[in-house]
């Protein structure tokens, strides 16, 4: 009886190793910061933005831009400009379809 009860909890033992592992790599971590709009097709020719104006907004923070001073749309690409925590002026280019940053510089 012994035996079998030994035998009962090693099996339970390896199976519970065996299936940890593999249910821990469903796990996927959150995407940092910007917030992706649901995909609405506005028509042909149209241009809709996916990272929106406080996506890129947030993405120049990312890179140290403290205080937003402007944020333009034009030809697929936000150009966020301001100040970074030493006053110091800078502009930040974001990809509007994907959220990356393409350029940060200073002024």
């Amino acid at each position: 009886m012994q035996k079998i009860a030994l035998l009962a909890a090693t099996a339970t033992t390896l199976t519970l190793l065996a299936v940890a592992p593999g249910s821990a790599q469903g796990v996927a971590p959150r995407p940092l910061a910007i917030t992706v709009a649901p995909g609405v097709n506005p028509g042909p020719g149209a241009f809709r933005p996916v990272v929106g104006r406080r996506g890129a907004e947030h993405a120049a923070n990312m890179v140290g831009l403290a205080d937003v001073d402007d944020v333009d749309l034009d030809d697929s690409v936000w150009t966020v400009t301001g100040t970074d925590l030493r006053d110091r002026d800078m502009t930040v280019i974001v990809d509007a379809r994907s959220g990356r940053i393409l350029k940060a510089r200073y002024d």
